[in-house]
């Protein structure tokens, strides 16, 4: 995968570890529960309704290393996108956090970098900063 490819892909990546963090949060606390019928084993033999909870261990454990293994793969191209915008100048690295972590319209963008570049300027000049990536 190239740079200019991680780094197109960086906010959706970011995005999706938090959410598979959730999943797996999620996952872990989950029970199962359910209720069924059955009588006493001595007499008097009177019907009784009793819980069950629990978890389908294989089941389980097959979503966690699914979640778990998803959550690899995707946090070594998070980790190459931070190695990439690391290595940018500090603008582009601005441009990113603002827009792509903070998820702040375009004119925020701006105004929060100071100057006089519009939001729109300040688009042009992180797309042409992807655009020039060079491959690996």
């Amino acid at each position: 995968m190239t740079d200019k490819e991680i780094l197109t892909q960086y906010v959706h990546a970011h995005e999706l570890l938090i959410e598979l963090d959730e999943d797996i949060q999620e996952l872990s606390t989950k029970v199962l529960k359910d209720k069924v019928k059955g009588s006493n084993p001595e007499y008097p033999y009177e019907e009784r309704s009793f819980s069950l909870s629990g978890k389908d261990c294989d089941a389980w454990e097959r979503k966690i290393a699914q979640k778990i293994k998803q959550k690899e793969a995707i946090q070594e191209v998070d980790d190459r996108a931070q190695e990439i915008i690391n290595s940018a100048p500090a603008s582009i690295q601005r441009i990113i956090r603002f827009r792509c972590e903070k998820g702040l319209p375009w004119e925020e963008v701006a105004r929060r970098m100071g100057g006089r570049i519009s939001g729109e300027g300040r688009r042009q000049e992180l797309y042409r900063y992807i655009k020039n990536l060079k491959k690996l």
